[in-house]
Formats: C-alpha cells, sequence, structure tokens
C-alpha cells in the first residue's frame, strides 16, 4: 500500500526554505528563526516548548521583529515557531515591555531587525547566549 503513495519526508531544519515549506510561514519569519537558533539543535530548541528564559526572550525577539519589521501576522509567527497564536500576542507584549526595560533585550531585537533591514542572515548575530 505505501508502494502506491509515496510520501516524500521534509527534513525541516535544512533550511528556512523547508521549515517555510513544511509549516506554511513566511520564509522571512523562518530566516530569523534560523539566525536566532544559529544552527539545527539551537532551531529545534527555539520550536520547542522549552522555557529557559534565554530561549523564551529568543522566541520574544523573533516575534517582535516578525510583526514590526516583515507584517507578518501573529498566525504566520505562530505556526513558524510551533505555538499558538496566543501564545505569540503575549510574547508581542511581552517583547514590547523587554524593549523598554532590558538593554540587553533591545541589543538582541535590534541586531535581529539590522539583519532583517540589511537583507543578510548572519547565524549568531542576534544571540545574547548559548542554548
Amino acid at each position: 500500500m505505501d508502494d502506491l503513495f509515496p510520501t516524500q519526508q521534509i527534513d525541516r531544519y535544512a533550511s528556512p526554505q523547508s521549515l517555510a515549506e513544511v509549516t506554511r510561514a513566511p520564509v522571512e519569519v523562518c530566516k530569523l528563526i534560523f539566525e536566532m537558533g544559529g544552527c539545527r539543535e539551537g532551531v529545534e530548541i527555539i520550536r520547542s516548548n522549552a522555557r529557559d528564559m534565554i530561549v523564551c526572550e529568543q522566541r520574544h525577539a523573533i516575534s517582535w521583529v516578525a510583526r514590526n519589521y516583515i507584517g507578518a501576522t501573529f498566525e504566520q509567527i505562530g505556526r513558524a515557531l510551533n505555538l499558538d497564536h496566543s501564545v505569540i500576542v503575549r510574547s508581542y507584549a511581552r517583547a514590547r515591555l523587554l524593549r523598554k526595560m532590558d538593554p540587553d533585550f533591545v541589543d538582541m531585537s535590534d541586531r535581529l531587525s539590522a539583519s532583517v533591514r540589511r537583507g543578510t542572515v548572519q547565524r549568531t548575530a542576534a544571540r545574547r547566549g548559548r542554548l
């Protein structure tokens, strides 16, 4: 039966394009995730349900930049991060608060947004710490 309907497995963590294809999210948002993650394991952790402060702040920065600089909807960001859109709404609100209070978070999100403006992907440019 499997021979009649062959399925092609897509490695979602091979590239931002493959993640976008699997999740039906904008490629630009997936590029932010790959840039923030820095490597396959980093991307997997960002998309997991990990609750460490660093990982959560990375997700907050991705949601803030994706919303403000790419114009992605909360639903699109959620699909890329493997989260519900209501979680992204709270994440975006938290990012706005952190930008007023935490200079390290401002630096991280500014570096991520600078890469969007430049149109380049520097794998570790926006990372605040090692995972």
